[in-house]
């Protein structure tokens, strides 16, 4: 039981990220600059609206080098498995970023940006070299997750990873530091463009959140088994969990996860398992 509340309880995390210093850039007639205010995306001082689809981004920089368009299967497949759907993801090699594309209705999702190189199939071949600006601050391979806390207007969430959440005006940012780096430097910044404000509960947790919670907690084998030796329906076990565990604790406190709340996991389990059992 202990196992498999650990793992239920761990399933999401939250995310964050951001910047450095300097405030007279320049660019070269090739040289790409993004810049972030608090309700405005440019780039290449063309700013990037709202709800913008990738023939946006093409008319500004030019085709991407490579792109990964999602199966309608597949796409099928992970929102069962997970409660949200798979990006297409469009790349640029020789600018260093990518870009997330919703495939159900085309809308841009979000700009990231490698300062280090990652190993994936769709990551660029070369690292931005380029000026990332945020609240006019310049961030680069050599920005610290410390330089970044001292932009006022960043509101970076703590996190037991070495992945970030923060909010910065209209925008979700999520960045990425290295892990065996001491200083923290940033690997990888990835702006939401897509930005909607959901209603969170009292603890903090959004309806998307929720959503996923419910959606790999009812895949976990664990949960498969249980509901065949107890006798109870996956999805019922599922409403039950999700409700008492996210109206009861916050993301950053399952993080943090301590003996007594262990107990505490447990007993949730156990509660629902008792009031969803058909025995």
């Amino acid at each position: 039981m202990r196992k498999i509340a650990l793992i239920i309880i761990t399933i999401l995390n939250t995310y964050a990220f951001c910047n450095s210093n300097s405030k007279l850039h320049f660019t070269t007639k090739n040289e790409l600059k993004i810049e972030i205010t608090s309700n405005k995306l440019s780039i290449n001082s063309i700013n990037i609206p709202i709800n913008s689809d990738i023939n946006k981004i093409n008319s500004i920089i030019g085709n991407p080098s490579k792109q990964k368009i999602q199966l309608s299967s597949d796409i099928e497949k992970i929102r069962l498995k997970y409660g949200t759907h798979p990006n297409n993801i469009f790349t640029w090699d020789n600018y260093g970023i990518l870009v997330y594309q919703n495939p159900e209705n085309g809308e841009i999702n979000s700009l990231s940006i490698d300062f280090i190189k990652q190993d994936y199939n769709f990551s660029p071949s070369q690292t931005f070299s380029g000026i990332l600006l945020l609240d006019g601050v310049r961030i680069d391979q050599n920005t610290t997750l410390e330089s970044l806390k001292k932009i006022a207007k960043l509101k970076i969430n703590e996190s037991n990873t070495n992945i970030y959440r923060a909010n910065y005006g209209n925008f979700i940012i999520t960045i990425e530091i290295s892990e065996t780096n001491a200083n923290k430097k940033i690997t990888s910044f990835s702006i939401n463009t897509n930005s909607k404000t959901e209603i969170v509960n009292s603890k903090g947790w959004t309806d998307s959140q929720i959503k996923i919670l419910k959606a790999v907690t009812g895949n976990l084998e664990y949960i498969k088994d249980f509901s065949i030796k107890y006798n109870f329906e996956i999805q019922e076990f599922v409403e039950c969990y999700a409700d008492k565990v996210t109206n009861n604790y916050t993301m950053k406190t399952l993080e943090n996860q301590s003996p007594e709340l262990q107990t505490k996991i447990l007993e949730i389990i156990e509660d629902c398992i008792i009031q969803t059992s058909k025995n």
